[in-house]
């Protein structure tokens, strides 16, 4: 979607679980058969797309800042969300690649908007049209400086969108 707004696009995708690099299929059942994020599967579709890959390593991070502190959470009985923590863990990634790109903004696929609103130029976060696949409660906890570099592409799209236009290009 970016290519097609005249973008420089590059890459970058966060590896967080070893386990999920697999050629196994997510869900045999489906019709629709999801592959696991494997590497190599990745490599080819960027290329193909003449799109720069890049692969930034946080399983550590993962590790230490989501299973670990969700272990202890349910250890202690207090709420935990990690799929939260998950996808600042990711956004910190991609926050920090975009100084070392040397790039001006960077994107993900969440289903939310953002607004640039007041003199500040402020960056609020909005939910998505469609409440099903609404996601700003995912990156809910991304902090002025990170809102202010990203772009959500998805934000007015629906899914049905999405696949439309990626089956066109």
């Amino acid at each position: 979607l970016l290519k097609l707004q005249n973008f420089e696009v590059n890459a970058i995708h966060v590896l967080i679980d070893q386990s999920e690099y697999s050629d196994n299929l997510v869900n045999k059942d489906s019709t629709h058969c999801l592959l696991k994020n494997d590497k190599k599967v990745l490599e080819s579709i960027f290329s193909e797309l003449s799109i720069p890959l890049y692969f930034v390593d946080m399983k550590e991070n993962f590790q230490e800042m989501v299973v670990n502190n969700a272990i202890l959470a349910n250890f202690m009985k207090e709420f935990h969300a990690p799929c939260l923590q998950c996808n600042k863990i990711k956004i910190l990634a991609l926050f920090e690649k975009l100084g070392k790109l040397q790039a001006d903004y960077f994107a993900t696929g969440h289903y939310a908007k953002l607004r640039k609103s007041g003199q500040q130029g402020l960056v609020s976060l909005y939910r998505h049209n469609d409440i099903v696949i609404d996601q700003h409660k995912l990156i809910a906890n991304i902090d002025q400086t990170i809102l202010s570099k990203l772009l959500l592409p998805l934000g007015d799209l629906s899914r049905e969108k999405v696949v439309s236009i990626v089956k066109e290009h």
